[in-house]
């Protein structure tokens, strides 16, 4: 592997990686002309290990607009209707216009 030189080019070469892996939030990185460090940043591992196997449901609604039950309920319906959209994309489905009186099934690929 060829040695870097310089901000720019050690920059670009770091974010290749943490870009991929999506872990940048957990690292302190520090970056000069002819040095690369990093260290682990354990308060944001240790926030999103409080939250490991929990699903967090976030909304912009106010609280006495939509109650908690009610935001897991809606979050539940929309995967139902994503599910039921795989469903119609993943099968082989004759569809034809309604109003036609002589129906030709035209078959969809995606």
């Amino acid at each position: 592997m060829p040695h870097l030189h310089g901000e720019a080019a050690i920059g670009l070469a770091v974010g290749a990686v943490i870009n991929k892996h999506k872990m940048a939030k957990h690292f302190d990185l520090t970056i000069t002309a002819s040095r690369f460090d990093f260290r682990r940043s354990e308060a944001s591992i240790a926030r999103e290990a409080a939250f490991d196997g929990i699903y967090v449901i976030r909304t912009g609604v106010s609280a006495d607009v939509m109650i908690e039950t009610e935001a897991v309920s809606a979050y539940k319906d929309l995967s139902r209707v994503e599910r039921a959209f795989q469903t119609l994309k993943s099968v082989d489905l004759a569809f034809c216009p309604v109003h036609h009186g002589g129906c030709v099934p035209t078959s969809f690929s995606t």
